[in-house]
């Protein structure tokens, strides 16, 4: 009976947090994880005696063990049930344990962190989000200590750098597809997997300016980096949150198992608490002081985004007001003369207009409405420049026509001032169609010169509605993010 109720308790302890591992073999990680989820050692022991391993025992493998604070004992079970499966531990030759290092990123494998960098991300993962990208980037500790976060391979660096002090970031295994957040991470779950619309579509921005115009291209590729680069920082947040709530998750089971296991043992008779209760009290004890703390950092972390969120906020409202200052001027300092004619571009400009991903944990889902903010942008800079392309193109048409007629007049004028005494009624008159003809085109000038102040100006009263419309979304991202952190830890 007795050895019953000892498995009835091993059960309900366990169950929760190695759920979404069923089908899975015990390795290393499942190992270092039970540790840090301070599960005891006879309960991690008795796991794995009744569970299907498949652990790497390695010297090097060994030597992470003992870093990650593996007790001996623990480690025993690990070769005797490695023994007991028929497993044998590999062998390295003198010479290949530097590549072994190097080459080897299984999932039994922890690195260690970075310390003192800063992280860089472009943002093609956030727009076009790929099936293997892994999300233990960044994993939110109980007792926190500010590290530097994880590098993240990407094609270019962002421009705009953050730093969250609140958290710990260690290069973890990726978590397994299957394995699933419960109680309070249930409703930041999300599917990570595109469905067939949310796959990557072959959709381009096409622009192609002409004359006065060309500058507003040079605008269209500024938001697109932005974006790009505002994209990065917010998946770069969505993996340390997705981490964290990870290791809350286990921290929250064990929790439960322990107080499963206290109602059994209080309910078993009616006598005083025995040793195993109040040994399971003080368990129960550090536990919540544990989640407590869990929450705590949660809700710094939430708090130490919408402070990065305000200084990304105050870096765009400067880095827009500049750039369309400079594309303003260089409009309007565009050589009238060289406006027309043959001044149009033969290669347009190709931005790649890629699916926002919006399956991002719901924490950070309010901060994908910049996102589309910028792209917004974009194709309303589209949508200007083949407006003015059109004022551009009728100076471009009547300049060619003029052109056509002056060629002639040019050359005729030539033939007649080969004997001037003899024609100088038709060299007078050929000269006056060819000044009526240099007027046309002069005023054409005129015109073009107008239409570019006029464009300038235009551009700075796009400024100004793009900041506002800027401010007042940046302004509810900040409020809807700071509200689902606050009401989901800030109660203890």
């Amino acid at each position: 009976m007795k050895r019953g109720v000892f498995f009835l308790f091993l059960f309900l302890s366990l169950a929760a947090f190695l759920q979404a591992q069923t089908t899975e073999k015990l390795n290393n990680t499942t190992v270092i994880k039970m540790v840090k989820a301070n599960l005891s050692t006879s309960l991690i022991i008795d796991e794995i005696n009744n569970s299907e391993v498949n652990f790497d025992l390695s010297d090097e493998a060994l030597n992470l063990l003992t870093k990650e604070n593996i007790s001996p004992q623990i480690i025993q079970a690990m070769k005797e049930a490695n023994k007991k499966a028929g497993i044998v531990v590999p062998t390295v030759q003198v010479g290949q344990a530097s590549a072994k290092s190097e080459n080897n990123k299984g999932s039994d494998q922890i690195v260690q962190p970075v310390q003192d960098g800063k992280t860089v991300m472009k943002a093609d993962s956030i727009l076009q989000r790929s099936n293997n990208q892994p999300v233990d980037s960044m994993v939110l500790s109980v007792n926190v200590k500010k590290d530097a976060p994880i590098k993240e391979a990407s094609p270019q660096p962002l421009t705009i750098s953050t730093t969250v002090d609140t958290i710990k970031h260690t290069n973890d295994v990726p978590l397994k597809k299957e394995t699933k957040l419960t109680s309070i991470d249930t409703k930041n779950e999300s599917n990570t997997t595109p469905t067939k619309e949310q796959e990557p579509q072959n959709v381009t921005i096409e622009l192609n300016a002409v004359g006065y115009v060309i500058p507003l291209e040079d605008l269209a590729s500024f938001f697109d980096s932005e974006l790009n680069n505002l994209a990065g920082t917010i998946l770069y947040w969505d993996h340390g949150l997705k981490n964290s709530l990870d290791s809350g998750k286990i921290i929250k089971n064990n929790l439960m198992g322990i107080e499963k296991k206290l109602a059994l043992e209080k309910n078993t008779n009616a006598k005083g608490y025995t040793n195993r209760i109040i040994s399971l009290k003080s368990e129960l004890s550090k536990s919540r002081v544990g989640y407590r703390q869990f929450k705590s950092n949660m809700l710094a972390y939430g708090m130490n985004i919408n402070k990065e969120l305000k200084k990304i906020g105050n870096e765009m409202d400067r880095s827009i007001s500049e750039k369309f200052n400079t594309v303003s001027k260089n409009v309007r300092s565009t050589d009238p003369d060289q406006s027309i004619g043959e001044n149009s571009k033969s290669k347009a400009l190709i931005i790649n207009k890629r699916l926002i991903d919006t399956t991002l944990i719901e924490y950070l889902s309010p901060a994908t409405s910049l996102l589309f903010f910028y792209e917004n942008e974009i194709i309303t800079i589209k949508d200007i420049i083949e407006l003015w392309n059109e004022e551009v193109n009728s100076v471009n048409k009547k300049n060619i026509e003029l052109n056509s007629q002056l060629e002639p007049m040019k050359n005729e004028l030539i033939k007649y001032q080969s004997d001037s005494k003899k024609n100088k009624k038709e060299i007078s008159a050929v000269k006056k169609q060819i000044a009526n003809i240099e007027k046309e085109r002069k005023l054409l000038i005129q015109q073009i010169e107008r239409a570019g102040k006029e464009l300038s100006t235009q551009l700075n009263i796009q400024c100004k509605e793009t900041l506002v419309s800027l401010n007042q979304r940046l302004s509810d991202v900040i409020e809807d993010v700071g509200y689902s952190f606050q009401n989901d830890f800030s109660g203890f």
